[in-house]
Parts: C-alpha cells; structure tokens; sequence
C-alpha cells in the first residue's frame, strides 16, 4: 500500500474560474509544485491533475482538470491534499524532506531524552521551528543545521546539540 504524504489543505475558492487557495504544510509547496497530480482525502483514491499552479503570499492557488465553477472547486474546500511517498524525487545523500522529521525521536548529544517531533513551524524568509513534546513539556528549537549533531532517517533519532539553556528556558 503505498504511503501519501500530506502536502496542503484547501482553504477557499478563488475566482470564477474554479482555481482554489491552499495552504501548504512546511515543505509543502516544494513537493507539489513539480508535480502533475494530487490525491484527495477521503475520497477513496481520486487524483486531482493540475492545470494552474501559482504562489501567492504564502498561499498556492491550484487550478485542477474537471474544476471550472465555483461551485465544483467548492467541493475542495477543507479537503487535505497528498503525494506517494513513491513519486517524491530521490534526494543527495544526508538532504531530507521536512516531513521526514515529523515522528523522529530526538536526544541530546549523551543520548538523554528531549521530545517527540510533533510539527514543524515553517518561518518565511528565517529558520524553521521545530514543536517537540515530551510528557507535559513542548520545546520550540530552530531547525539550523548547527543544533543538529545526526539525523538518522532509517532509526527515526535526531541527535541535538540545543544552544545552552533553551531547553530549560524554551519549554511551554
């Protein structure tokens, strides 16, 4: 069975034309834009092909086949959009895709325990945040490579090296 990574959500119609407003998840508008279709939550497999793909104040606006009303692209409204995992581009030895850190454990350098990564706070034009729990306790850590000692995709573990103090001082 193969594995869909979730790349947006449809927000709004846009226009007359049929075209819809999505908001990417972090990452996400790097996965969809050299793609030609999507997959469709819930909808038992339907693939969406794109016709019109634009970026738009931190927003896409996609135009699919077969959605040419506000009324049919209003059927979109709300629904999660996926890729295979199988279509996703091979990448350089130690590159990832961000949606790859969601789930990985994550230890400082003597192997203790910090969280879970549980989403990732895509910042425009900075460093991306990532949300990491553990118990009761939510840390807010950049994602800059100098934190980070290994990322180990195959174990899911992200070995960290937290500048001092912000653990104590950046738990929520």
């Amino acid at each position: 069975m193969e594995k869909l990574i979730p790349v947006g959500k449809v927000w709004k119609v846009r226009g007359k034309g049929g075209e819809v407003t999505v908001t990417p998840v972090p990452g996400g508008a790097e996965l969809i834009a050299p793609h030609k279709s999507l997959s469709l939550s819930g909808q038992g497999g339907i693939t969406l092909r794109i016709e019109g793909f634009q970026e738009h104040k931190g927003r896409l606006i996609l135009k699919f086949a077969g959605y040419n009303s506000i009324e049919k692209a209003s059927q979109l409204v709300g629904k999660s959009l996926f890729i295979s995992e199988e279509d996703l581009p091979p990448l350089p030895p130690d590159e990832f895709y961000r949606f790859q850190l969601i789930g990985m454990k994550m230890v400082d350098e003597k192997g203790k325990v910090i969280g879970k990564v549980v989403d990732i706070i895509e910042i425009r034009g900075g460093t991306d945040i990532l949300v990491v729990t553990e118990g009761d306790k939510e840390y807010l850590i950049p994602a800059a490579k100098k934190y980070f000692v290994k990322i180990d995709l195959k174990n899911k573990l992200l070995v960290s090296k937290p500048p001092k103090g912000l653990l104590e001082i950046n738990a929520v």
